[in-house]
């Protein structure tokens, strides 16, 4: 178990507010501010404590160390802590990073910032934990990249491995869906036979739900899956039936209470979701500031490249991409341009870790 409070003593030690926020975002890429916002903490002691708590609950602690370690090498009270705790030093758990803090995907492909949505994903269905987890944001700020994202955490996390996820994704303004039309869909990626899909005699919602949840749940029951991930995304252009959103509340209902497999993941469902229900995990996408996390992207990639970098390193790096993707954004519109950013990005990373 890691000695939390010793750990936030040693942190206080090596690190001022300004050194400690720079710690994290060189070499972890956390943007401490967005990760804590939600809690409203003042006071160092608090901010590294809750960071603390987070690494530890999101099993990154050791990369947190590992960080501290790297930037503040000289630190005797980060050096007596993994003396004391051979089980967290760096040195001796030769661990890639974790994956919840991963910037790249696959290719190189860049997943930035997030900071809400990753500590989400590690807590999502454990001990205490939602099995749900809300997503909202404005439109083009990239909620359906995080099914990329769970995507790439499913073949690499290691707290994942041996287990067997299968991910369901399912767009609702492809087209209206009536309950029999979700449920069908759903059936069919669990594997179900849709001919035995309960027969409609015409009862209303309240009585024909509970049977077509009842039949789509004997696909969670499949051995063979440890976890099932159902992505509900859409909910803006098509507007669907009361007794569709009736279905959805059973899932995310049979998700809490009786589907320990089964976990559920709503992509700009906020208005639709049930007031009352306050215990389920929400992020609110924050927009991305350009001014503020171009930089720190390029200043954490310098980091892991280990070149040596000054702010006019940075400086050139921000302008070469905004300039490439201010160039496509004339050409195809502003909605392109959070795709055309990452793609950039991912360019300019591959070039600088070579």
């Amino acid at each position: 178990m890691l000695p939390r409070r010793e750990l936030v003593d040693a942190l206080l030690d090596a690190f001022d507010a300004i050194t400690f926020d720079r710690m994290l975002s060189d070499f972890l890429s956390i943007d401490r501010e967005r990760m804590t916002a939600a809690v409203g903490l003042a006071g160092l002691d608090a901010i590294v404590s809750k960071v603390v708590e987070i690494a530890d609950e999101c099993r990154f602690a050791i990369e947190l160390i590992r960080a501290a370690t790297a930037a503040n090498p000289g630190n005797l009270k980060l050096q007596q802590f993994v003396a004391r705790y051979p089980a967290y030093d760096p040195d001796k758990q030769p661990n890639p990073q974790s994956v919840f803090l991963s910037v790249f995907m696959r290719g190189r492909r860049v997943f930035f910032g997030r900071e809400q949505l990753r500590q989400q994903l590690g807590l999502i269905g454990g001990p205490n934990q939602s099995r749900v987890l809300a997503i909202d944001g404005s439109r083009f700020a990239g909620k359906t990249y995080s099914w990329d994202f769970l995507i790439y955490l499913r073949e690499n996390e290691p707290g994942w491995a041996g287990r067997q996820h299968r991910v369901i994704y399912i767009n609702l303004d492809d087209c209206v869906f009536e309950p029999e039309d979700l449920a069908r869909v759903i059936g069919r990626k669990l594997g179900l036979d849709v001919a035995a899909m309960p027969v409609d005699k015409g009862e209303q919602a309240p009585r024909r739900n509970p049977d077509l949840l009842d039949w789509i749940s004997r696909g969670f029951a499949d051995t063979s899956v440890d976890v099932w991930w159902v992505i509900l995304d859409g909910f803006r252009v098509q507007v669907q039936p009361a007794a569709t959103h009736d279905l959805i509340r059973l899932l995310i209902d049979a998700a809490e209470h009786d589907q320990e497999k089964l976990r559920v993941i709503l992509l700009n469902y906020k208005e639709h979701l049930d007031p009352d229900n306050v215990y389920i995990l929400t992020e609110e996408i924050q927009p991305f500031d350009e001014q503020k996390d171009l930089p720190r992207f390029f200043r954490h990639v310098y980091t892991l490249s280990k070149r040596p970098f000054g702010d006019h390193d940075i400086t050139r790096s921000v302008n070469q991409v905004r300039q490439q993707v201010d160039a496509e954004v004339a050409k195809r519109g502003p909605e392109w341009r959070m795709k055309l950013l990452s793609i950039g990005l991912t360019k300019a990373a591959n070039e600088l870790l070579k």
